[in-house]
């Protein structure tokens, strides 16, 4: 879409209305930024793709579950008006409890406690927290009411590890760094295991074109995290619960080819366990050692899983599950929506 200059200005003149006189309830808001994907990108800043509404880990509950093009997993928690401890509190434990990469805190004002707390809390955890302040701009033009989101980023920072930028890496991705090009190496004949340099703290596989199923590593200070899940932004919802369910029939057998019990998380479709002093902080000789337990624990977890996954006819899961879409839809069509920006309701 093109915009003028003089919408431009016309914009510039507009007043700041609260989010709740035009979305009533944070509902109504979550759903608008679920089903307008351009606007949840350009208020965070990063390229998203929204998958689901209100998605619950645990005990709980959050508003967004998104991935980002660059391949990381982001919450997001939406909140009108000005930040309060409740909604801190929830974050918090987003950002301990969940597997995320990133949660993204959003509301139409920060107080300076709760963003110094933010500030405070990227530098002990794993995950990051942005606090992002929304603004809802209002103006009449030709008996048009124009309207406009807006934000700031508050607290936090947004790492964009792979992308080329004039200022130094931080700490985090410098170790990121080093820890991947060491399981390069050690993994190198693996033909399981990406062999793209990352700067990032999760390195993702394809198991085999057209499957959906994805092996993963992701890197904290003192630990890594080994997992299989489903590709969700490329396949149905419907198609991945079909797979894992499919796998998790055979947990048992999978369990004890391992040795260790492993997390089923149905959520994300998603089976994982953590390898214990294998983490990105280690040094000296604790460095070696950390890598070769990721790399040893990673080609278990393979062939644990290998047998299932061969044994699974993808292409016949695939057919069954859109033979029943089919049929649920009937002889409808489908109908192609368009949701431009301007459409933030009335």
């Amino acid at each position: 879409m093109i915009i003028k200059t003089t919408e431009i200005t016309i914009m510039n003149a507009a007043k700041r209305v609260q989010l709740s006189s035009v979305f009533r309830l944070e509902s109504a808001w979550r759903n608008y930024l679920l089903n307008h994907p351009e606007a949840l990108s350009q208020l965070t800043g990063l390229r998203m793709h929204p998958e689901r509404p209100e998605v619950p880990q645990g005990n709980l509950r959050f508003d967004l579950l998104a991935d980002s093009a660059d391949g990381r997993r982001v919450l997001v928690e939406l909140q009108f008006g000005k930040s309060d401890n409740r909604h801190l509190g929830q974050v918090l434990a987003y950002a301990a409890n969940s597997d995320a990469d990133l949660v993204i805190w959003m509301a139409e004002d920060f107080v300076p406690e709760h963003l110094t707390a933010v500030n405070y809390l990227n530098t002990k955890g794993e995950t990051s927290i942005l606090a992002v302040k929304v603004g809802l701009f209002e103006t009449t033009f030709r008996d048009m009411t124009l309207r406009q989101l807006r934000a700031d980023v508050m607290a936090g920072e947004l790492d964009e590890p792979d992308t080329e930028t004039d200022s130094p890496p931080s700490e985090r991705v410098v170790a990121y760094t080093r820890y991947w090009g060491a399981l390069n190496e050690r993994l190198k004949d693996n033909p399981a295991y990406s062999m793209i340099e990352s700067r990032q703290k999760r390195k993702t596989a394809i198991w085999r074109p057209n499957t959906g199923v994805a092996y993963d590593i992701s890197l904290n200070r003192q630990a890594s995290v080994i997992s299989m899940s489903m590709d969700r932004r490329n396949n149905p919802p419907e198609y991945c619960e079909a797979v894992f369910e499919a796998i998790i029939a055979r947990q048992p057998d999978i369990e004890a080819t391992l040795g260790k019990q492993l997390t089923w998380d149905a959520t994300y479709y998603k089976v994982y366990f953590v390898v214990d002093d294998a983490g990105y902080a280690n040094d000296g000789a604790g460095f070696s050692t950390a890598v070769n337990l990721t790399a040893e624990n990673y080609e278990r977890f393979q062939q644990a899983l290998e047998p299932v996954l061969r044994s699974l006819d993808f292409t016949r899961i695939r057919k069954k599950v859109e033979t029943q879409a089919n049929a649920a839809a009937g002889s409808e069509e489908t109908e192609e929506l368009n949701h431009p920006m301007e459409e933030i309701p009335a």
